[in-house]
């Protein structure tokens, strides 16, 4: 299915063996349960990755835009972190995160397999690439497997706010992001490797900082 709002916050990020079983307590107890509450928040949801690469969890929130995440509501949240918060997030490490604008979504299905894709347009050449990516995402959608599609596309102000619960963490901020939902890794990355290859995105616009993961479903978190 489509991603359910204009906006999405996408979160990759590491967590050390011994410090899992409090951060699940907290994720699903506490932290997705405060975000799926704050008005304009549409759908959350958790992956963990296929490879055990450099990211090991991806968390995505849907949200109804951009005006959201620049908000009083999600600001006061930001700002005034939980003691539980301020003593487990800062255990994450590697943290890709990007407050973003969904610029395409097509979809017929949430899928247990998702793909991102991570990358940056060529000064100049951000129109060419944002209709290149636009069509390569429609033909993805007929391949075999793929249930979603969508090009996410950072506002960097948004993602730069000072606010409480980053001060003092090394947090990467990508520029576009891909999601490529389908049923199994195989055919999901089958599509990325058959549309959405390194070369083809460097030949339509993009630079050489790519980055591309796999990542398993965990669970999906509705508002009340």
């Amino acid at each position: 299915m489509a991603l359910a709002g204009q906006g999405a916050v996408v979160i990759r990020f590491n967590r050390p063996d011994h410090t899992l079983e409090a951060f699940y307590d907290w994720m699903i107890g506490e932290h997705m349960p405060e975000r799926v509450g704050i008005p304009g928040f549409l759908r959350a949801r958790r992956f963990k990755s296929v490879q055990g690469g450099v990211h090991r969890f991806l968390t995505i929130y849907e949200v109804q835009g951009m005006q959201v995440l620049r908000g009083a509501h999600y600001l006061e949240r930001l700002n005034n972190p939980t003691p539980l918060t301020r003593q487990t997030a800062p255990q994450s490490t590697q943290l890709s995160r990007g407050d973003t604008r969904v610029e395409v979504s097509l979809g017929r299905a949430q899928g247990g397999t998702m793909c991102t894709l991570g990358f940056e347009p060529e000064t100049g050449r951000e129109a060419s690439l944002r209709e290149w990516v636009g069509a390569a995402l429609e033909v993805v959608m007929a391949m075999r497997g793929v249930v979603g599609a969508h090009l996410c596309v950072t506002d960097t102000d948004a993602s730069r706010t000072e606010v409480e619960e980053r001060k003092g963490r090394d947090i990467r901020i990508p520029a576009w992001i891909v999601l490529v939902e389908g049923v199994s890794p195989g055919l999901v990355e089958a599509a990325c490797d058959a549309h959405l290859s390194y070369d083809a995105l460097r030949a339509s616009g993009a630079t050489s900082d790519f980055d591309r993961e796999c990542w398993l479903h965990e669970m999906t978190l509705l508002p009340q």
